[in-house]
C-alpha cells in the first residue's frame, strides 16, 4: 500500500515516520478561508477534508492501494479561530490573548482509503485543553525568538521550549503538535485496517 502524507508540517512527517519507513508528501492545496457562521470545529474538519479530495483528485485513476492522510490543526479561544500569524506584531497579538488562560487545540484529521474504484474516507477531529502561564510582552517576545512562529498555528510551537509558556494540558499532546495518534490508530480501526498499526 502506497501511504501519502498531504501535508508541508514536519511535525506531522517526524510522527508518521516513527510509524511507516516509506510514505510520501504530497502538500494539498485548499482554500482556508473562514466561512460566515462556521465554528472552529466546523472550520478544521471541512479543510481536513478538502486537503483530501484534492490530493484524491490529483491521483485520480488510482493504479495501486493508497492511503491518503491530511490534517487540519488551529488554535480556538472564545470562540475564534486564531491561524498563523501574519507576521512578528500578529504573533505577540495572539500570545497576549492566551496569555494566562485555556484554550484549545483542534485537530481535524481525514483518512481515505483508495483501492481501484473503492474509496472510503473518514474525518474526525480531536481536542486538547492548554493552559498558558501568564506572561508579559517581553516574555512572549523572548519566546517568539527561539521559535518559528510562521507556521503555527496560534503562534506557538508546543514541541520548543513549552516551559516558558505552558502551565498545563488536557488531552492528546500528539493532538497539539498536529497528528493525534490515538485518533489517527482509531480511524485505521474503524476502516478495518488495524494490521497497520500492530
Amino acid at each position: 500500500m502506497d501511504i501519502i502524507l498531504g501535508s508541508s508540517s514536519p511535525r506531522r512527517k517526524k510522527i508518521l515516520g516513527s510509524l511507516f519507513s516509506n510514505f510520501s508528501i504530497i502538500h494539498p492545496s485548499a482554500d482556508e478561508t473562514i466561512l460566515a457562521g462556521e465554528t472552529p470545529e466546523q472550520y478544521a474538519a471541512r479543510i481536513s477534508r478538502l486537503k483530501a479530495d484534492a490530493i484524491i483528485a490529483s491521483l485520480a485513476p488510482v493504479e495501486s492501494e493508497k492511503l491518503v492522510i491530511t490534517a487540519d490543526t488551529i488554535v480556538t479561544i472564545n470562540g475564534e479561530i486564531l491561524g498563523k500569524p501574519a507576521d512578528i506584531d500578529d504573533a505577540v497579538t495572539m500570545l497576549k490573548k492566551l496569555s494566562g488562560k485555556t484554550h484549545g487545540v483542534i485537530t481535524s484529521m481525514t483518512v481515505a482509503h483508495l483501492n481501484n474504484n473503492d474509496t472510503k474516507v473518514i474525518t474526525q477531529s480531536e481536542k486538547t485543553a492548554v493552559t498558558f502561564k501568564k506572561m508579559n510582552v517581553d516574555e512572549i517576545i523572548h519566546y517568539l525568538s527561539l521559535i518559528d512562529y510562521s507556521d503555527k498555528a496560534g503562534s506557538y510551537a508546543f514541541q520548543e521550549h513549552r516551559g516558558l509558556i505552558i502551565d498545563k494540558i488536557s488531552g492528546s499532546a500528539t493532538n497539539v503538535i498536529g497528528f493525534p495518534l490515538t485518533l489517527f490508530f482509531s480511524i485505521l480501526v474503524e476502516m478495518g485496517l488495524p494490521e497497520l498499526i500492530c
